[in-house]
C-alpha cells in the first residue's frame, strides 16, 4: 500500500514538472515563430489579419487600432475572458515584428488558453510571409510537436 501511495506521489511530481516543460518548449517556439513582415505591402495584410484575429478571438471586441496597437477592450475582472495586445515593432531595417500578447487569467489553466491562442496568431500570420520565411518559422512548429509527441512516451 505504501509503495503504491508513493508511486502515485512520484507520477503526479512528473507530469507536473513535464507539463512545465512543455510550456517552456511552447513560449521558447512562441518567440522563434514571432512574424516578421518586410514590404510595407506585407506589413498592411499582416496588419489587416491582425486586426481580424483579435475581432473574431477577444469576446469584447476591439478596444484600439493604430498603426502600432491593436488591442482588445478591457474583460470583466469576474470573466475568463482574454485580453489582447498586438504591436508592431521597428526592426534595425525596413521591416517589423508583429508580436502579441495576451492577458493571462492565470486560472486553473495556467495560462495554456492564452499560449495556445499566441501560437495560433502566429501561424496564422507566418502565412503571409515569403515561402523561404515561412517554411523556416513552420520548421519551429514542426520540431515541436516532434517534442511533445517524445515527452507523452515519459
Amino acid at each position: 500500500m505504501k509503495n503504491i501511495i508513493v508511486l502515485t506521489f512520484a507520477s503526479i511530481l512528473l507530469q507536473g514538472c513535464l507539463g512545465k516543460k512543455n510550456e517552456i518548449t511552447e513560449d521558447v517556439v512562441f518567440l522563434q515563430s514571432v512574424p516578421v513582415c518586410n514590404t510595407p505591402e506585407m506589413c498592411k495584410k499582416m496588419w489587416d489579419a491582425a486586426g481580424e484575429w483579435v475581432d473574431k478571438y477577444s469576446p469584447q471586441g476591439i478596444d484600439t487600432y493604430t498603426d502600432d496597437m491593436i488591442r482588445s477592450e478591457d474583460k470583466d475582472n469576474s470573466s475568463d475572458e482574454m485580453e489582447i495586445v498586438i504591436k508592431r515593432i521597428k526592426q534595425g531595417n525596413a521591416s517589423y515584428k508583429i508580436l502579441i500578447d495576451t492577458i493571462c487569467t492565470n486560472s486553473i489553466s495556467s495560462c495554456s488558453l492564452e499560449r495556445n491562442n499566441m501560437l495560433a496568431f502566429n501561424k496564422k500570420l507566418i502565412g503571409f510571409m515569403s515561402v523561404k520565411e515561412k517554411t523556416k518559422k513552420e520548421k519551429v512548429f514542426d520540431a515541436n510537436a516532434a517534442l511533445n509527441l517524445w515527452l507523452k512516451h515519459y
